[in-house]
Formats: C-alpha cells, sequence, structure tokens
C-alpha cells in the first residue's frame, strides 16, 4: 500500500510540475496565441488557477502532517477536486449530447483522479504517521 501512495504522489507531482511549467511559460510568452498575443495582466489572469492547482499538487506531505497544516492541504485538495469535478461533470454532459468527443471522458476521469488520490495519499499518510 505504501508503494502505491509513492507511486501516486509521483503522478501528483509530474501532473504539478507540468501545471506550473505550462502556466509560467504561458504568462512568459513562450506559448503562441491563434490570433493576437493577449496583455501580460490577460495571460496571468487566465493561468492563476492551474498555476495554484499544480503548487499544491507539488506540495510535499511530509510538511502537512501535523493538524492545522493537514487540514489546510486537505482542504486545498478539496477545492481542486471539486474544481476539476466541475470541469468533468461538464465533460460528460457534453460527451452525452455529442457535442464532444467521447475519447474526452477517460481524460477528465484522470484528472479528477489526480488529485483525489493525491488526497488519499495524503489521508493514508496522516493516518500512518499517527
Amino acid at each position: 500500500m505504501r508503494k502505491l501512495a509513492t507511486f501516486i504522489r509521483y503522478i501528483g507531482l509530474l501532473a504539478g510540475l507540468f501545471l506550473v511549467a505550462s502556466a509560467i511559460a504561458d504568462i512568459a510568452g513562450l506559448i503562441p496565441h491563434s490570433n493576437d498575443m493577449p496583455s501580460l495582466g490577460a495571460r496571468a489572469a487566465s493561468n492563476l488557477p492551474p498555476l495554484l492547482f499544480g503548487t499544491v499538487l507539488l506540495l510535499p506531505h511530509r510538511w502537512f502532517l501535523v493538524s492545522p497544516r493537514f487540514y489546510a492541504l486537505f482542504g486545498a485538495y478539496a477545492l481542486l477536486i471539486g474544481a476539476v469535478g466541475y470541469k468533468a461533470a461538464e465533460t460528460f454532459s457534453l460527451v452525452r449530447t455529442g457535442e464532444l468527443d467521447p475519447a474526452a471522458m477517460p481524460v477528465a476521469m484522470l484528472a479528477l483522479g489526480i488529485p483525489a488520490l493525491n488526497a488519499a495519499a495524503l489521508w493514508l499518510r496522516r493516518r500512518t504517521a499517527t
């Protein structure tokens, strides 16, 4: 079980690193846009949620095993799961109406599974540490 939690954590770290790196690259203007390059403020505002969500995934669990910090990180995971769950439900409804390709469903499940499993790994690590 511990090895599975470690594997889940590595996947979460890679996903967090991808989110943070791609958000920073877009804010810096390294990602081309189809028409006109948006302003720096618009790029920063549109990339703030992925940057924050990636930062939550990158935070080390061992720093958050004590009670007040644990609940702060677990609450951040709950917020992340809620936001991704909303987008996954929106994806499922679009697939069901035929507006979106059915190949988007596994991607939505994977996107929902990464923060959910990382929250479960945090919970498991807290239970085994106490």
